[in-house]
């Protein structure tokens, strides 16, 4: 179980299941006191219907985990009355997937300082996801000069994470000529460690990106909710900015999915071997582009390092500017 998903369930139990369940013997958990459960999370306003609903299938997955130790039947078999149980009916149209547009990503990448200017571009001219992002290291991740990005783990809340949502994302993205050579002047003489670290040589934090960079240039660009001040979006919306440009650029269908880590919809995708095309696929993301202008910088980035190679970091930049 994924460490987000273990601590999403456990703050589920402790703040609903438990407090009305928690006391009930489990062969007592049918309709009834689930009803009255979906009652208190709908009258709360404090979850959505599809925030409801995923909590109610916890419910019914702990029922059905109680088995027989030497049949392995389950022991409490429950047929679940969804009309009964009047749960709210989650609706598409309805679900929050904010998307940057061309104009906001171009912005953002704008007003951005030093390395969050990187994590935003290559966010959204890869469509990795954030944890994806912040996982990178210089020496293992990279291929071809840097025009390949090799997914192959994660970083959350300042930790690693040696394992990805699903299968299919442990892919290779290919990126567009224009973001090797700003992440080459990114890295400089670096040759180890995480592209996005901080001073002792951790990951960085995806809150820390999305709360004290993100959400205050979306405030300013006006994409913030009026009610709270804070920005309507999240660092997802790099990863679905990616997704429409591709689509509105006709790639086919098989080699987004590659390139975003989805599963294929279908068994012509299974027969597909465009993503083992490398010299194709790479044709394609020069041709497509990233969709957003990309700031002239009139300064050096320097990155944040370990406190052993920031001597080098810096010497590195100065001489750049001296250069310029």
């Amino acid at each position: 179980m994924a460490s987000s998903t273990y601590e999403t369930w456990r703050c589920c139990l402790d703040k609903w299941l438990l407090p009305t369940l928690g006391d009930l013997p489990l062969s007592a958990v049918d309709n009834d006191p689930v009803k009255v459960l979906v009652a208190k999370m709908v009258a709360s306003k404090e979850l959505g219907p599809k925030s409801t609903n995923e909590y109610i299938k916890l419910v019914k997955m702990i029922v059905a985990s109680a088995k027989d130790p030497k049949t392995r039947k389950q022991l409490h078999s429950v047929f679940w009355d969804s009309e009964y149980l009047d749960l709210p009916i989650v609706e598409k149209r309805n679900q929050k997937r904010p998307a940057f547009d061309s104009e906001t990503v171009t912005r953002l990448v704008g007003s951005a300082t030093r390395y969050v200017q990187i994590v935003y571009v290559l966010a959204a001219a890869s469509g990795m996801r954030i944890g994806e992002v912040l996982g990178l290291e210089i020496d293992k991740h990279f291929a071809d000069n840097f025009s390949t990005v090799l997914v192959r783990q994660k970083a959350r809340k300042c930790k690693m994470e040696n394992y990805l949502k699903t299968d299919n994302a442990y892919r290779d993205i290919d990126l567009h000529s224009s973001v090797v050579k700003m992440l080459e002047e990114f890295i400089g003489s670096r040759t180890s460690g995480f592209l996005f670290a901080s001073r002792n040589g951790k990951p960085l934090s995806d809150s820390n990106i999305l709360n004290r960079h993100l959400h205050p240039s979306l405030k300013e660009l006006g994409w913030s909710d009026p009610r709270t001040g804070e920005g309507t979006a999240g660092n997802h919306a790099f990863r679905r900015f990616r997704n429409t440009h591709l689509r509105k650029n006709r790639v086919p269908d098989d080699l987004i999915q590659w390139w975003l880590g989805h599963a294929g919809k279908s068994m012509t995708d299974e027969y597909s071997q465009v993503r083992d095309d490398l010299k194709y696929r790479k044709l394609v993301a020069e041709q497509v582009g990233i969709g957003f202008e990309l700031p002239v910088q009139t300064a050096p980035v320097v990155p944040n390092v370990p406190k052993s190679e920031f001597a080098v970091a810096v010497e590195v930049a100065v001489n750049c500017s001296e250069v310029s």
